[in-house]
């Protein structure tokens, strides 16, 4: 029985499935330290949840907090080692009592649109009994990201340039309660 465990794990040390950074939370927050490194605007604030010593951030309508990233991630190729690319690893995620449809978005940083991208959460409301978890799978990158060559294709473009996640925006329309955020881009590259 023992041997039929070690096996696999094995296989995954040795060059498995799983790339170095698959399954790696790239960004958490758990606003234990309040929001030391936010930058906030609106009305929020950290507050108790749960039982003393567990916090989160409050944020009320039109309140919203931004986080940098330094997230560079290749757009899939046919080198890549995902194979054919796909990647089921792109999230964000968080608990809370934010209620109604969240959002989640890709946005350019730049004028005009280039490679950096900002990710944007926002949370609807209205609040909702207790707190629950939710995940939210990225949407496809935006246009103006080229797409990988087509080998068919012999006047397809250049190989795509990486693409660069600069920051993490979270808006409320609502108030609500959110804490343990956590944003994953998953491998080396990005298979869409």
């Amino acid at each position: 029985m023992i041997r039929s465990v070690v096996i696999p794990c094995l296989a995954l040390a040795f060059g498995g499935c799983l790339e170095a950074e698959d399954d790696v939370v790239q960004f958490a927050e758990d606003f234990e330290d309040g929001i030391e490194g936010w930058t906030a605007s609106g009305e929020l604030g950290v507050v108790t949840t749960n039982h003393p010593g567990e916090h989160a951030l409050w944020l009320t309508p039109g309140a919203s907090i931004t986080h940098p990233l330094d997230i560079t991630r290749a757009i899939d190729t046919d080198e890549s080692p995902y194979g054919d690319g796909f990647t089921d690893g792109n999230w964000v995620e968080y608990s809370g009592d934010c209620g109604g449809r969240p959002a989640l978005a890709l946005e350019p940083t730049t004028e005009p649109p280039g490679t950096l991208v900002r990710v944007r959460l926002v949370l609807e409301g209205p609040p909702r009994d207790g707190f629950t978890r939710t995940k939210l799978m990225f949407p496809a990158l935006p246009p103006f990201i080229p797409a990988p060559d087509d080998d068919e294709d012999p006047y397809a473009p250049n190989d795509p340039p990486d693409v660069r996640f600069t920051s993490l925006v979270v808006a409320a329309q609502a108030p609500c309660h959110l804490d343990n955020l956590r944003l994953m881009v998953s491998g080396g590259t990005l298979g869409y």
